[in-house]
C-alpha cells in the first residue's frame, strides 16, 4: 500500500501540488474576507453612539399609537399652501392685488 502511495506521489506531483495550492488560496481568501468584513463593520459602527453621549434620553421611534395619529397642524398647513396655490393659479380676487 505504501509503495502504491509513494509511486502515485512521484507520478502526479504537479496534480497534488496544484490541489494543495488551490486549497491554501481558498482558505486565505476566506480568512482575508472575514477580517476585512469585521474591520469595516467595526469602523462603521464605532462612531454611531458619539452624538448621544451627553443625552438624558434618546427617542428611537414613535410608539404604534403615536404613529397612527395624524399630525393635524402639518396637514392644515399643507391644505393652506395648496389652497393658496390654487387661488393664485385661478386668478382669484384675493391674490389679484398682490
Amino acid at each position: 500500500m505504501r509503495t502504491v502511495l509513494l509511486a502515485s506521489l512521484r507520478t502526479h506531483t504537479r496534480r497534488y501540488g496544484a490541489a494543495l495550492l488551490a486549497i491554501v488560496v481558498g482558505v486565505v481568501l476566506v480568512l482575508v474576507t472575514a477580517a476585512l468584513s469585521s474591520s469595516v463593520r467595526d469602523g462603521l459602527t464605532s462612531g454611531l453612539a458619539d452624538p448621544y453621549d451627553g443625552a438624558d434620553a434618546v427617542l428611537d421611534r414613535p410608539s404604534a399609537a403615536d404613529a397612527a395619529k395624524p399630525d393635524r397642524r402639518r396637514a392644515r398647513g399643507r391644505r393652506r399652501r395648496l389652497a393658496g396655490r390654487l387661488d393664485h393659479a385661478a386668478g382669484s380676487p384675493a391674490t389679484a392685488g398682490s
